[in-house]
């Protein structure tokens, strides 16, 4: 808890670099929902292909009532339900899913990265202008601004807490969710 407590330039850059490094995970999984996206257009280009073969071969009067042309035919249809259901599973399993995590995940940190900032440079500011405050002031009135101080402080400390905990989320799904999900679904569908 305690490397919460500490707004200091050093702590402030190494949550930043864990930020960017956030950023650029938000970038390599947008690609690689693109390639996803490529695989399943293709894919279902196929089927439609497939269905107009079997259609074809279903509608040609030389091969009406031929079994072997239309166990072809139904193992042309066969497989189009096969790899239609797979690339509909490539949507519902890859692609939706890492798009909640960007919607939900990525972009919660990177919001929360934002009111922490705000809130640190308030912090620094009412510290400014603390530090220039003459101390021949009334007593309530320093009491009055060193109330301000810890609220400020408290604040800051607090989203920068929440910023923290926003990219260990990310960080620990990454590691772990986002990667055995898309290993497993390659690996169940030997893509």
């Amino acid at each position: 808890m305690e490397e919460y407590l500490d707004l200091s330039p050093i702590s402030k850059a190494a949550l930043q670099k864990r930020l960017d490094s956030i950023h650029d995970l938000k970038n390599y999984i947008q690609q690689t929902q693109k390639m996803f996206v490529k695989y399943a257009n293709v894919g279902n280009e196929l089927c439609n292909c497939m269905t107009n073969l079997s259609k074809s071969f279903k509608s040609l009067s030389e091969f009406d009532g031929d079994p072997t042309i239309d166990q072809m035919a139904s193992q042309i249809d066969n497989f189009v339900n096969v790899f239609e259901m797979h690339y509909s599973l490539v949507d519902s399993s890859i692609n939706d899913y890492l798009s909640e995590f960007i919607a939900k995940d990525i972009n919660n940190a990177v919001e929360k990265s934002k009111v922490a900032e705000k809130d640190q440079d308030n912090c620094l500011s009412f510290l400014d202008k603390y530090a220039a405050v003459s101390k021949k002031r009334p007593q309530f009135e320093l009491e009055e601004l060193d109330a301000r101080l810890m609220a400020q402080y408290g604040s800051a400390v607090f989203n920068n807490f929440y910023l923290a905990h926003a990219i260990e989320i990310v960080e620990r799904k990454k590691a772990v969710e986002i990667a055995s999900r898309v290993c497993y679904f390659c690996l169940l569908f030997k893509i």
